[in-house]
């Protein structure tokens, strides 16, 4: 699928590549980097935010556990070793 950016608020007429009509977009991913169309600098913060907030809350249930001892727990964040 072929996106493109409309960088004016104003309406657009239809743009096409052939015969498949393209898709706006606002936000767009480049080199593992979020970006919109503004630039907006805070854009790629809050992006990786919400990924690692969404990250945390699914390792929620491992945390609470009663059951899973602390070098558990630490092996399942990422391999630390607990002291």
């Amino acid at each position: 699928m072929t996106l493109f950016i409309y960088l004016h608020v104003q309406a657009y007429s239809e743009v096409k590549m052939g015969e498949d009509k393209l898709k706006v977009i606002f936000s767009f991913n480049y080199l593992g980097m979020s970006n919109t169309v503004d630039a907006d600098p805070a854009y790629p913060i809050e992006v990786r935010l919400a990924k690692a907030a969404t990250r945390f809350s699914e390792l929620h249930n491992i945390w609470r556990s009663k059951t899973l001892n602390l070098k558990v727990k630490l092996t399942r964040l990422g391999g630390m070793e607990a002291q």
